[in-house]
């Protein structure tokens, strides 16, 4: 411990460490630090899902303010989920799901299996791309005599 009234001295760096630090710099995080950055494939999928969410606050006919409100975020998070340029975390997507009484199937993959009954029928009619062609009776075959 140093006595009251001393001043405290700080290491002096080697300059030819500098360098060396400033190496492993990136454009915003030093290497190894922190999450890795999100993939194409990521962004393209954070990007579908907030399609989906947006196509869901549209059929409820809700703003972005209502809806945050109802399901317990910022109307900024839903605006960022809606962008994809932000995705609910573990705990937040299961009870955004249950809230808007949807599944997580749907909210990355687009099938409306789980989702209650009158949204999807609700949300197929405005956006038939969510409907699979395998999910359709195919009339035009015959039946063989």
């Amino acid at each position: 411990m140093r006595p009251h009234g001393t001043i405290l001295r700080l290491p002096v760096v080697d300059a030819s460490v500098i360098p060396l630090l400033a190496s492993k710099k990136t454009n915003r995080h030093y290497v190894g630090m922190g999450r890795p950055g999100r993939t194409v494939a990521d962004k393209a999928l954070m990007a579908a899902a907030g399609q989906r969410l947006r196509w869901v606050r549209e059929v409820l006919g809700m703003s972005q303010a209502q809806i945050a409100e109802a399901v317990g975020i910022t109307q900024s998070a839903w605006s960022l989920y809606e962008l994809g340029k932000r995705w609910p975390d573990q705990f937040e997507a299961p009870r955004l799901a249950s809230k808007l009484k949807i599944s997580l199937d749907y909210m990355l993959n687009g099938s409306l299996d789980e989702v209650e009954r009158e949204l999807a029928i609700r949300l197929a009619a405005r956006h038939p791309e969510l409907v699979f062609p395998s999910d359709t009776v195919d009339c035009t075959d015959t039946i063989p005599a």
